[in-house]
């Protein structure tokens, strides 16, 4: 399997997100902690072993919402620096439960027009913000059907 392929397939998994949100705390399933396993290993393959550790210190210090949150601080300092796609930084703190977070990356790629957003009225990842007024104010101005 050539590099590519595994950051690919990768890449796909990542997309396939479960976890519940109750209040401010983030409970992982068993898949959002394969999401977390996946991520690591994603970062890494790309070459991103700064993400790839904050990813796995943020799990020792404290748990699955700890590393998403320490990763997508570390994309969002980088962002200043060099592009980073505001879809993968927002997608990570609405991993750690961080909606206002996460919704401000939105707006970000919004603002962009980015393409990443294309699916956001139907990709679960996003479900933990679906009830959120921002969140639906992004779906309509994007010209999504009401939910």
């Amino acid at each position: 399997m050539s590099l590519r392929t595994d950051i690919e397939n990768t890449t796909s998994s990542i997309v396939g997100l479960k976890y519940s949100v109750t209040g401010a705390n983030v409970v992982p399933t068993r898949q959002s902690v394969t999401f977390g396993a996946t991520a690591k290993k994603f970062f890494a393959l790309r070459g991103d072993s700064e993400v790839a550790e904050a990813l796995e210190r943020g799990y020792a210090q404290g748990g699955y919402a700890e590393a998403m949150r320490l990763a997508a601080e570390k994309l969002a300092a980088r962002s200043k620096l060099t592009y980073v796609q505001p879809t993968r930084i927002a997608r990570l703190y609405v991993s750690a439960g961080e909606k206002d977070r996460a919704l401000d990356w939105l707006e970000k790629a919004y603002e962009e027009r980015a393409s990443q957003l294309v699916t956001i009225n139907v990709a679960p990842q996003w479900d933990p913000l679906r009830d959120d007024p921002r969140f639906q104010s992004l779906l309509r101005r994007m010209n999504f059907p009401p939910q």
